[in-house]
């Protein structure tokens, strides 16, 4: 029988690395990103605290900027106008005299202003994929139509259970009068009795927990479901299952 290899993702923590790893990324990739998706693209090499920190620590360097839509970060690299060096001196004109042109500054203003538009149309194509996840995410979850239905038949089948309990609890008085007054009431009878209350108490408390369980699953927690709907359960109401045990004879069993 093979054994099954897991592979452990040895995770990175010298900052150093984290930082280049960093800039690497942008430098290849150049599309804005949050924290998160950084961390998924570096395979979660790196904790996403860590690689936080070490993106806003090359903000205040100047090697990356972001931007802030709504409550989600993106950042992306910082790059130089064209013309200018790393260093952030600009090529010099080949004329030291020359005036400058006011035909050059133009273009200049119309690239900067390209460079800031394709950075925004970037950033709100990330944040239409970030929303579409969630959107995936939401549509998983049943509707509000759904769980009103559930509650719907949870409640009728509550209703139905609570009358065939009534009708029972009704025939076993009755039953109980008529024992009284027919001393002929076999031990096997009343012990036969006895247990299909117990077991249709049982059924009906399975049955309601099953119902609960598939309409809501972790949706409400069962003191929520109490509060929600006004539902009363057995031990609040000081009735058990234990507390209707009857301590029977062995040769009844």
């Amino acid at each position: 029988m093979s054994k099954k290899v897991t592979t452990v993702v040895k995770k990175v923590k010298d900052t150093d690395e984290v930082r280049q790893m960093a800039l690497d990324w942008f430098e290849r990739m150049n599309k804005p990103v949050t924290p998160q998706a950084l961390t998924d693209a570096l395979g979660s090499r790196v904790s996403k605290a860590l690689l936080q920190k070490t993106m806003d620590e090359l903000v205040s360097e100047n090697k990356l900027i972001f931007k802030d839509l709504k409550k989600v970060r993106f950042y992306f690299l910082n790059l130089p106008p064209e013309g200018e060096e790393e260093g952030g001196e600009k090529d010099l004109p080949a004329a030291a005299d020359s005036p400058p042109c006011d035909d050059d500054n133009d273009d200049d203003e119309e690239k900067r202003k390209r460079e800031e538009l394709v950075n925004d149309i970037l950033i709100l194509t990330e944040s239409v994929r970030v929303l579409e996840g969630l959107n995936e995410q939401l549509s998983k979850r049943p509707t509000l139509e759904d769980r009103q239905e559930g509650v719907n038949v949870l409640t009728r089948e509550v209703e139905e259970m609570e009358s065939e309990i009534a009708d029972l609890a009704a025939a076993a008085t009755e039953s109980t009068s008529t024992t009284r007054k027919n001393k002929n009431l076999s031990a096997e009878e009343t012990l036969a009795a006895y247990h299909l209350l117990r077991s249709l108490w049982k059924e009906r408390k399975e049955m309601t927990n099953r119902l609960v369980d598939s309409t809501f699953d972790e949706a409400y927690s069962m003191p929520e479901l109490c509060e929600l709907f006004g539902l009363v359960l057995d031990e609040e109401a000081g009735v058990s299952l234990q507390s209707t045990a009857v301590a029977l004879p062995s040769s009844l069993h």
